[in-house]
């Protein structure tokens, strides 16, 4: 899709997102502060699957309101974003000269240079950035590709206001969405899309998140696993530990969720680079059935280019920028 050309600053102060945060305050200021309600919210929250470290997430009771501008420009920015960085992550893939602009361990070059066998090559990212509302520029904070997280603590938190006094109120004059079904549905549709490219799927795969789980947020793997389960598919939640590679499949032996002694078909890599450079010795079964291209592993290691702090030196270099369009530096 051909993205339209940044607007310039005269036309870009974000005024209607002041004028809902506004409209949204003033709600609760007529409701002295509305202490029953952020209590509510509270309890939701402790009641809820947003949980990390077996703790609550501590959430805002206000919300960030964005409009229609606002909502079009973190569109715009995260198009041009993700083409930029797989621009970076394809030469980095193609061109050995190019590969010595980051300083990698010898382990990650290997791991990032294994076979994909799918189209996408960067299915998952989270791109993190300040943006200016009177400009409509942003600066970037990081970019993350392995183990993109948050998804389940902003559905949490939107749904612990949704009928709160200040939202209702809101509402009855604006419709008000958030991303949830493009962060949970949205995803699992796109994940069976991009198996389906898998040079060696098969029909009916059996689905598998794995990470080193004491670094996992795994109430958040549940929620994908209710819902992959629901398109029909057989899901597990597998700790890298517990898989085996016998020369064939890989196989998980104990499930976290799921089923175990399992083969497993697709994995939906969750586990970061540098774990798996951590634990090298451990992660030796899922990367051998990488290696033999047994398993579609989607995010590939590649993933890591995007990921790596690095990346920020290696954008502003010329041999980034003359892969890029104009729009694009």
């Amino acid at each position: 899709m051909k993205a339209k050309r940044m607007p310039t600053q005269s036309h870009y102060p974000l005024t209607d997102n002041r004028t809902y945060d506004a409209e949204y305050l003033s709600a609760i200021v007529s409701l002295d502060g509305d202490a029953l309600g952020r209590k509510a919210a509270w309890s939701y929250i402790k009641g809820s699957t947003a949980v990390f470290a077996g703790k609550p997430v501590y959430t805002s009771y206000i919300p960030r309101l964005f409009g229609h501008s606002t909502y079009g420009r973190f569109s715009y920015i995260a198009r041009i974003t993700y083409s930029v960085l797989t621009k970076i992550m394809k030469e980095y893939l193609d061109n050995p000269e190019y590969r010595k602009l980051f300083n990698l361990d010898p382990r990650l070059e290997e791991l990032i240079l294994l076979p994909r066998d799918y189209d996408s090559l960067l299915p998952c990212a989270r791109i993190d950035l300040f943006l200016d509302e009177e400009t409509g520029e942003a600066t970037f904070c990081e970019f993350n590709a392995d183990g993109s997280s948050g998804m389940n603590e902003d559905r949490e938190a939107g749904l612990s206001i949704m009928d709160s006094a200040p939202m209702k109120a809101f509402r009855a004059h604006h419709d008000v969405k958030t991303c949830t079904d493009s962060l949970f549905e949205g995803w699992v549709d796109e994940f069976l899309d991009i198996y389906s490219t898998y040079t060696f799927k098969v029909d009916n795969p059996h689905i598998a998140i794995v990470d080193f789980l004491e670094n996992s947020v795994t109430e958040e793997f549940k929620i994908y696993a209710r819902l992959f389960a629901d398109r029909g598919f057989d899901f597990s939640i597998y700790d890298v530990r517990e898989l085996e590679y016998d020369g064939s499949r890989l196989i998980g032996r104990k499930a976290y969720l799921g089923r175990d002694n399992a083969p497993i078909d697709a994995v939906w890599r969750r586990c970061v680079t540098r774990d798996i450079i951590d634990h090298w010795d451990d992660s030796q079964q899922l990367i051998a059935a990488v290696r033999d291209r047994k398993i579609a592993l989607i995010g590939s290691f590649a993933g890591h280019i995007a990921h790596d702090k690095q990346v920020f030196e290696v954008i502003g270099l010329p041999q980034t920028r003359a892969l890029l369009t104009d729009e694009e530096i």
